[in-house]
């Protein structure tokens, strides 16, 4: 099978290339599994080990973590620069603190809204914003953020604007048993419970035939376009998806904090995974989570040292950028395989780009 070199020639090929990739993409499942569900008990391990102070650092970055790997997911992977993702932060935010404060709901029924609340709020954004790309794409999502912020600031005393509202959030029925949040390793593990179901839900997904299409649309979307994919919608679907995802974490966020505020809504909620990703490295899916774990310690413990610890920050990003451009986790794994790069179907079918030099991850 071989495919066009030029991205206006040739109809769809007669075989999807899609299920001839699914064996080498996902070989060694077991192996997969078994390294995953290692690192979960280790993490399990640590936050039963660790000082208090560490756990509710580890608390917030695992809650953070499910925003992150769905941003790097929508960046990486579909090459959706958005920046209004604070809309479907803060909707999460809100959505758990709203039901349980004024209507005393459970913790299951406010975390679903959330999630739900984040897909329908991405369905509808994005089937305006997935038309546009590049700069107007990020443009119209920022103002999606905006116009949130700006009513969330107007609507006091439904949100409670920057001084926000905080509730006390009920326990987590689990069948026979319950959970608490006021207890510290409690605290702990139902953040990670979240994370490793959101990763494992999205690892999958990128592999899938649906994960391989988005590649092939991050690579050269036209060329996706004139091989028969509908890529509006294969793009509206990621945007739908990180939307749910990254509402799921606004609500783990002010589940954690027991508190929601106008200030979810703010663009830095939107730039900081952008952030992550490119410090930890777009295309892969590890990469957010170095991100924002990194940010996250110089947030709680280089500030120790320094107020300004932002400035540090900024100049550990430009050095990764200066010196490795596919970001920690992708120079690393640029180190083992120094052919590797985060590439999608064409890549793999062995089709040069036809739009010219190699294009960045972003």
């Amino acid at each position: 099978m071989t495919a066009p070199h030029d991205e206006g020639e040739g109809a769809p090929p007669a075989e999807s290339p899609v299920p001839t990739l699914l064996p080498s993409v996902a070989r060694r499942p077991a192996a997969r599994t078994g390294v995953g569900i290692g690192l979960v008990a280790g993490l399990v391990v640590l936050g039963a080990v660790a000082a208090p102070g560490l756990r509710s650092v580890l608390v917030l970055i695992l809650s953070l973590s499910v925003y992150a790997v769905a941003y790097g997911v929508l960046l990486g992977f579909v090459n959706q620069p958005s920046l209004g993702q604070s809309l479907f932060f803060g909707i999460g935010a809100y959505s758990v603190i709203l039901p349980i404060a004024r209507l005393e709901w459970g913790f299951w029924g406010a975390v679903g809204l959330a999630f739900v609340l984040g897909l329908v709020g991405g369905l509808l954004t994005g089937s305006i914003a997935v038309r546009l790309t590049e700069a107007y794409h990020v443009i119209i999502t920022a103002l999606f953020a905006s116009v949130a912020y700006l009513a969330a600031n107007n609507y006091t005393p439904i949100t409670g604007g920057t001084g926000g509202l905080s509730a006390r959030i009920p326990d987590i029925p689990l069948g026979p048993f319950s959970a608490s949040v006021y207890d510290s390793f409690q605290n702990y593990l139902v953040p990670l419970a979240f994370a490793s179901f959101t990763f494992s839900m999205l690892y999958v997904l990128v592999r899938s035939p649906v994960g391989t299409v988005w590649q092939a649309i991050r690579d050269n979307e036209p060329r996706a376009l004139s091989a028969g994919y509908n890529t509006y919608a294969y793009k509206l679907l990621a945007f739908t998806l990180c939307g749910g995802f990254t509402a799921l974490s606004g609500a783990l966020y002010a589940v954690v904090l027991r508190y929601a505020s106008s200030e979810f809504f703010a663009l830095e909620w939107s730039v900081l995974p952008f952030l992550w990703v490119l410090i930890g490295g777009a295309g892969t899916l590890l990469g957010p989570l170095v991100g924002v774990a990194l940010f996250t310690w110089f947030q709680f413990y280089v500030s120790d040292l320094w107020t300004h610890y932002l400035i540090l920050f900024g100049l550990l990003m430009l050095a990764v950028l200066r010196w490795a451009p596919r970001g920690i986790v992708g120079s690393l794994m640029g180190l083992r395989h120094p052919a590797w790069q985060p590439r999608g179907l064409w890549s793999r079918l062995g089709v040069r780009e036809a739009a010219g030099p190699e294009r960045g991850p972003g």
